[in-house]
């Protein structure tokens, strides 16, 4: 089967005169097209196809990389298309456009092939329809010549002759069409690279300049250099933010988060009884240091805001050595190390330094000059918030933690990650589920949002809790209470899905916010994906969880298996009887034999009579079709066929 890849292309451009011939980096914008695609070798011939105009300049470019040439008319592109198809009497055509300078030749293979494998009229992976989760401007079309031939027959609008393959989307009756699921490294949605306006071209170059690519950049280094470097900006802007339980540093990273995603900044005032707790009033310091008897500063709370216990009240005088000792707080086990210390319910004051500023304190006989300038203000605990919505109410919670200052794996790249997270949600086409997604200060914060959500959160079926994803370490997990719960196997599928082999950890009640989400009232399963697990890693709650440690690097790659783990949850199917009570009786739905009463011979396998009543006895909202299929030892496809078939008869719906 000939296979024939068509460039549409034209200098006259209305958007951006002579894009074609812009320079990205060292080369042209066509330029770009012709020689990346020439390296797909599934590919028999290469066409330029461009209009009836005076087009000598594409013509020159076209020939210096060994394509055939092919005028049509300008406007009626899809009369362009066929004809030339016709002419070079192709069974299979790949589409490309000429505005996608970094179309990516893996990319395009794999469409091929899935193309051919399936055995269907049309196929894309760079559009951003239907179900597609690649970024825009790496893939191509692909459909026969008989789709091509039936499309150009239909055609009768302006808008159906000037788009070659709207005709084959739209027409869903006549077509038979795919989208090719989306390649992890590739799959984010909310990333386009094609050239239509002087912003666009602009903005390519930026990315060739600063990410030093070429034109032979593949298309998951384009994109993970990319989100690299913009999660490494977001770890330097916050890491000295001096987050807390409430304060100005909490206010601020929300507002960076707010410039990724679009969430609400909400309030709790100080005072509010949330269950057994109360929210406390708001703590901001002004200047804290400690300075010795020849007014030298041996400590100061700007260089590193760990150095003062959180929430630390106010103090200014003179205290002796032996004393001020008492107030101080090295690490056990790391000699450089600021360790993370919080007094958030009891008043009380204190520093955090490292063993060398330790021993000299504690050797010195002379009294030293302590200043803790400190408020205690009624204000608000602040936290961010955004709902996705979803074709169904039922809810998936992600939430994450925001009040550990200056500490880049516990909890800076948790932020960060979700915030990416969201944003590749957000361009989820078909979306199922709801999504609500926080940031909130750790325990306090998770009960304060609990209580104020008390009836949304009955809606919640599951969730995630994001937090130490930036490691160097290898990837783990923790199980939801119920480690019978769907999404466990979902997570651990993900990971066999990528080849990685985590360390798997049992419910703990020792943790973050999965506590409070999954008490007693709530009953929320909640599972938590981190590279280095919060307590094992030696750098743990100090000053050395830094960005030497935390590389944005490590963030991206926990992103795409959590980004896997949504797309594996968004496609499965978990239906619910309408019958709990007993049985339905299924002869009124004439899915019972005329005929009862026989006995049952042994059998090697399930009849349709049994699945079906396999399948009202299991549905019951908490089991995956994987699940069952798995239990049953029955294919996944057969169940599905079966469940059309219940759902047509109002026995079941999807949950």
């Amino acid at each position: 089967m000939q296979t024939i890849a068509i460039v549409q292309a034209r200098s006259n451009s209305k958007r951006l005169k002579n894009k074609m011939f812009a320079k990205l980096g060292k080369h042209k914008v066509l330029e770009w097209v012709l020689y990346r695609l020439r390296k797909i070798k599934k590919i028999n011939k290469f066409i330029l196809a461009t209009s009836n105009n005076n087009e000598k300049g594409l013509i020159k470019l076209a020939k210096k990389y060994r394509y055939e040439i092919f005028k049509g008319s300008e406007n009626n592109v899809l009369s362009r298309y066929y004809s030339c198809a016709k002419n070079y009497k192709s069974k299979t055509i790949i589409r490309v456009c000429a505005d996608n300078p970094f179309i990516d030749s893996e990319t395009v293979s794999d469409l091929i092939t899935f193309f051919k494998k399936k055995k269907i009229d049309y196929a894309c992976n760079t559009m951003q329809i239907k179900n597609n989760l690649n970024s825009d401007g790496f893939g191509a079309e692909i459909f026969t010549f008989q789709a091509l031939s039936k499309a150009y027959n239909l055609a009768t609008s302006k808008t159906d002759k000037e788009h070659v393959t709207k005709i084959m989307r739209d027409r869903k009756n006549l077509f038979k069409s795919e989208i090719l699921p989306s390649k992890n490294g590739i799959n984010f949605p909310y990333l386009r690279f094609d050239v239509n306006t002087p912003r666009d071209l602009n903005k390519l170059r930026s990315i060739i300049y600063k990410q030093k690519l070429n034109i032979n950049s593949s298309a998951k280094s384009i994109i993970k250099s990319l989100i690299v470097k913009n999660i490494d900006n977001n770890l330097r802007e916050m890491f000295k933010l001096n987050r807390s339980i409430t304060g100005t540093g909490n206010k601020k990273t929300l507002e960076k988060v707010r410039k990724i995603i679009p969430i609400k900044i909400k309030k709790i005032p100080s005072g509010t009884k949330v269950y057994d707790w109360k929210i406390p009033k708001v703590w901001d310091v002004k200047e804290a240091w400690i300075k010795d008897n020849q007014d030298n500063k041996i400590l100061d709370y700007k260089d590193n805001n760990l150095s003062l216990i959180n929430y630390s009240s106010k103090f200014n005088g003179y205290i002796p050595s032996k004393k001020l000792i008492k107030k101080i707080y090295f690490h056990p086990h790391l000699i450089n190390a600021i360790p993370y210390k919080t007094s958030y319910y009891k008043k009380d004051w204190g520093f955090c330094v490292t063993r060398k500023i330790f021993k000299k304190i504690k050797s010195s006989k002379s009294k030293f000059k302590v200043k803790i300038d400190s408020t205690f203000k009624k204000g608000n605990l602040i936290y961010g918030e955004l709902i996705i919505k979803g074709k169904s109410n039922k809810e998936i919670l992600i939430s994450t933690y925001i009040c550990h200052p200056s500490m880049a794996n516990d909890n800076l790249s948790g932020i960060i990650l979700t915030s990416y997270l969201a944003k590749f949600i957000r361009n989820l086409k078909n979306r199922y589920w709801t999504y609500r997604i926080i940031f909130v200060p750790e325990t306090i914060g998770a009960i304060g949002y609990s209580y104020l959500n008390e009836s949304k959160m009955k809606n919640i079926d599951f969730g995630l809790v994001i937090c130490n994803v930036g490691g160097k370490g290898s990837f783990g997990y923790k199980k939801s209470f119920d480690d019978k719960h769907f999404l466990n196997d979902l997570v651990q599928d993900t990971f066999r899905e990528l080849k990685v082999k985590p360390k798997v950890y049992p419910f703990d009640i020792n943790g973050s916010d999965e506590r409070q989400y999954s008490s007693q009232h709530f009953g929320i399963n909640i599972c938590s994906i981190f590279k280095d697990k919060y307590y094992e890693f030696k750098e743990y709650h100090s000053s050395k969880d830094n960005l030497d440690l935390v590389k944005a690097e490590n963030i991206f790659e926990t992103l795409k298996i959590y980004q896997k783990l949504i797309e594996k949850i968004e496609v499965q199917n978990i239906f619910k009887s309408k019958n709990p009570k007993c049985e339905a009786m299924l002869s009124k739905y004439n899915l019972y034999p005329k005929l009862g009463g026989e006995i049952l011979p042994k059998k090697k396998s399930y009849s349709k009579l049994d699945i079906i009543l396999w399948l009202m006895f299991l549905s019951n909202g908490k089991r995956t079709v994987d699940q069952i299929s798995d239990q049953l030892k029955i294919k996944k496809k057969e169940i599905l066929n079966i469940y059309k078939i219940l759902k047509k008869k109002n026995l079941i719906y999807r949950v």
